[in-house]
């Protein structure tokens, strides 16, 4: 796991850098990943080790379904406009077709 820790900026789509850095000073950007606490804690660790932990408000790991993580999320907001962006299609069609 130190592997991807420490590497974790080799696993970011190319353009990450670019969408933070035109987002983060304007909106609330939060994180939200899905799997294993001890494997996603490694993650983030990296992404915070590398210097990109500044872009994000809050840091969100879980096991349930992110969409139920949104729903939750967005009820303790005063208002919550939100863009969901996501590399896996079994955590983003329920994002899409809940509305």
């Amino acid at each position: 796991m130190g592997f991807i820790a420490n590497n974790s900026s080799k696993f970011l789509f190319k353009d990450a850098i670019y969408f933070l850095e035109s987002f983060y000073r304007i909106a609330d950007i939060v994180i939200l990943t899905y799997g294993l606490p001890e494997f996603q804690k490694y993650k983030l660790q990296g992404l915070e080790d590398g210097g990109m932990g500044t872009y994000f408000k809050k840091m969100i790991i879980t096991t349930r379904s992110k969409v139920e993580v949104i729903d939750s999320f967005c009820r303790e907001q005063d208002e919550c406009v939100n863009f969901f962006i996501d590399d896996s299609i079994a955590q983003l069609y329920p994002v899409v077709n809940r509305r």
